[in-house]
């Protein structure tokens, strides 16, 4: 069983009279202890996605549809042998299926408190400015401890926030001193230890390594990395950085405009693209593994979401469109059965799938991608 499957979940923010549609139809599922990757250019709608699955978007946004299952906010029972089980429970505060995850857009505000820090907790993009200036660093980890172990007293929660600090590479004495006393990389690893201070079964990792140079980006994912292994903990990670998806991640998303455009196994994604969003990232993107070549962008510009249309949100930019590119945006479909030369839509979310009504030519458009000319044509005519 997965310990997040998020379903068609569609999110909204209101914009006067129009509304933002940030994130539309997007599934996905994380395993308990594998890192899920989420990428695309800015604007793509990834970040709010991450922010809603623990109700933290601004005051203009809302789910509007969907669900978010999570395996671990429900209470623990335990049977006449004080063995712990779980098990479905009448009770409309605590919206379950039968096999015990919880729908974590039907949390109350209390009911979602919670559910962070303790189930899930969060590395924020401006992870510069996320610890308070007023306060000790080890008395922010301190209270995130307290706020959800009571029964943990003041010594013992200091004592765990000091052991964290010093896991994550900073000298535990340096829990006493205030958040402008810290490097930006130093700030990053205070970050990930306050979210670590519980113990969390998911971690949300919004661009952590943003803003820092090569080689403390990759001191904090070797960190992460540790972390992950240590504590089994799963993490969701937010970047418009392929090569830190392509260090860490184990499965990855593509994100556009809004729309899941690709999926599956990080290595698959990556080397055997189906989508020609994700083909067109790839020529832009240098690569120390490969021989010299010429850099490749996309042209154009993202849809606006106010109002983005019926078809395929990249369509106005794909060099590979056709009619049916703007009837409707494109299912995911099965890679494997299209390399076999088959167009099925793909039933599981685990599988290599691509949002793309040609994906069954995709041979042609891998080839075809790799040429400069391909890119320079009028992508607004169809083919």
């Amino acid at each position: 069983m997965s310990l997040l499957e998020v379903n068609e979940l569609c999110v909204r923010y209101d914009a006067g009279e129009k509304q933002v549609h940030a994130v539309d139809g997007v599934s996905f599922s994380v395993d308990h202890g594998e890192t899920y990757g989420l990428v695309g250019e800015s604007g793509c709608g990834k970040t709010t996605l991450a922010k809603s699955l623990i109700h933290l978007l601004d005051a203009n946004g809302y789910v509007e549809s969907g669900e978010v299952w999570f395996d671990g906010t429900l209470p623990q029972w335990e049977d006449e042998n004080g063995n712990a089980r779980r098990e479905i429970i009448d009770d409309d505060r605590y919206p379950v299926r039968e096999d015990g995850m919880t729908d974590l857009t039907k949390l109350d505000d209390q009911q979602i408190r919670d559910v962070r820090w303790r189930d899930i907790a969060l590395i924020p993009q401006s992870a510069m400015n996320a610890l308070n200036p007023v306060y000790k660093v080890g008395d922010q980890i301190v209270e995130a401890i307290l706020r959800h172990e009571p029964a943990t007293t003041r010594e013992e929660a200091d004592a765990r926030a000091r052991d964290l600090i010093e896991r994550v590479g900073i000298e535990p004495e340096r829990a006493d001193d205030y958040a402008h006393q810290f490097s930006g990389g130093m700030k990053q690893r205070a970050v990930i230890a306050m979210a670590m201070a519980c113990n969390p079964d998911l971690l949300i990792a919004d661009e952590p390594t943003t803003a820092l140079d090569v080689i403390i980006q990759d001191r904090i994912l070797e960190e992460l990395e540790a972390l992950q292994e240590e504590f089994n903990v799963a993490i969701l990670v937010v970047s418009h950085d392929v090569s830190v998806m392509a260090e860490i991640c184990d499965k990855l998303a593509v994100m556009y405009g809004g729309k899941m455009m690709e999926s599956g196994p990080m290595g698959e994604v990556l080397t055997d693209s189906a989508n020609p969003y994700t083909l067109g990232l790839k020529n832009s993107f240098p690569t120390v593994e490969e021989e010299q070549r010429k850099l490749i962008s996309i042209p154009g510009s993202p849809p606006t979401l106010l109002d983005p249309g019926a078809g395929c949100r990249f369509s106005a930019r794909c060099p590979f469109v056709v009619d049916e590119c703007h009837s409707a945006h494109p299912p995911m479909y099965d890679v494997e059965q299209a390399e076999m030369g088959k167009r099925t839509e793909a039933n599981t979310p685990h599988v290599h799938r691509s949002a793309c009504y040609r994906v069954d030519e995709l041979e042609t458009m891998r080839t075809e991608a790799q040429k400069e000319e391909t890119w320079q044509q009028n992508t607004t005519q169809t083919h």
